[in-house]
């Protein structure tokens, strides 16, 4: 990923704050290397992601949140993977990325939303399925 090559810091125009958030993720992903704390680890990625959306670059933030928010994670709970899966769909809908890669984030928000129905996830899922479908009329 790319902000995890170092080359962010090196971008023109890139501000000091996220330079200091880069360098706190970096911590933070060394800290759960280190630990093995998998919910440190999917946290850390998840403000990666989040990072690379602010700074423009959907399409990086979308391989980082959708690793987090893959089907196949058995390893995290839906409190580590609800946020980065809101985070993913609007990367995918920003970058322009197939509509195809945002069908397991937003099964899994649909799931939270079921396992948990409050007004605050039902609303994170509606904000998810009409960036999917502003997108989808735009074509």
């Amino acid at each position: 990923q790319p902000a995890e090559r170092g080359g962010v810091g090196q971008q023109a125009g890139l501000q000091a704050p996220a330079v200091a958030a880069l360098q706190q993720v970096r911590q933070a992903l060394a800290l759960a290397q280190r630990s093995g704390d998998v919910y440190l680890g999917a946290g850390a990625r998840a403000a990666l992601g989040l990072l690379e959306l602010t700074l423009g670059r959907p399409p990086e933030a979308a391989e980082i949140l959708l690793e987090i928010t893959a089907p196949d994670r058995t390893d995290l709970t839906y409190v580590a993977t609800v946020g980065p899966a809101i985070d993913a769909i609007e990367a995918i809908v920003r970058g322009g990325l197939p509509h195809e890669q945002a069908e397991a984030p937003l099964q899994l928000l649909r799931d939270w939303a079921q396992h948990a129905p409050i007004d605050v996830n039902r609303s994170l899922l509606a904000r998810s399925e009409a960036l999917l479908a502003t997108r989808d009329t735009e074509k």
